[in-house]
């Protein structure tokens, strides 16, 4: 998940990413969030069943106020 999300700061192809069941992580949820505050080319982000629990829902809805391309 980390050089996923390492890969998400220079993307400027993928549009869509469904990461629905992955076990995400601590870790993972912290290098996700940062990639989504910076990433302006994903529209798409399907994100359920993550188990990324309270803190990982603060980070990553904090990322989505700096992240003005996701729609869905």
């Amino acid at each position: 998940m980390v050089a996923l999300a390492g890969a998400l700061h220079s993307n400027t192809t993928l549009q869509h990413l469904s990461l629905s069941g992955v076990k995400v992580g601590r870790e993972g949820v912290r290098a996700l969030s940062t990639a989504l505050q910076r990433n302006q080319t994903l529209r798409k982000l399907m994100f359920s069943q993550c188990n990324i629990g309270g803190e990982g829902a603060c980070l990553i809805a904090h990322a989505l106020c700096d992240n003005h391309s996701l729609q869905e």
